[in-house]
């Protein structure tokens, strides 16, 4: 075997070194794009569904009491997301009677004008106080 044949087959045996470690480059730079890919997807479905989440919960807040109220007590058994939604919205809605005095909570459990919720939620204020 002369120098040029050694010389030949060392370079051909480096070569196939170098194929070897930038195809195990290669695959870790593939894992990781997998990796990010699949993390954006994940974070875009997130995105998404608190997307969806704050659009339901404006349109609850944009019903009245009345609704929000029959919404709450329709499936009183069953806690599917509209149910604890819309019973959360009006939760919070009724909670700044708390601090009404009781002349005003008297007033408002026995007014028309204010919505069968208020109404109830005045009205059990009272017996409480």
């Amino acid at each position: 075997m002369g120098w040029r044949d050694k010389l030949d087959a060392a370079i051909q045996k480096n070569k196939e070194k170098i194929v070897e470690i930038v195809t195990v480059e290669n695959a870790k730079k593939a894992m990781s794009a997998i990796a990010v890919a699949a993390a954006t997807a994940a974070v875009e479905k997130v995105r998404e569904e608190i997307g969806k989440q704050r659009e339901r919960r404006e349109q609850f807040e944009s019903e009245s009491d009345d609704v929000l109220h029959r919404i709450a007590k329709s499936a009183e058994g069953e806690s599917d997301a509209s149910t604890r939604m819309a019973a959360d919205v009006l939760e919070k809605r009724l909670r700044r009677l708390e601090s009404k005095s009781i002349e005003e909570l008297r007033i408002i459990s026995a007014s028309f004008s204010h919505s069968d919720a208020e109404r109830e939620r005045a009205s059990a204020l009272l017996r409480r106080r």
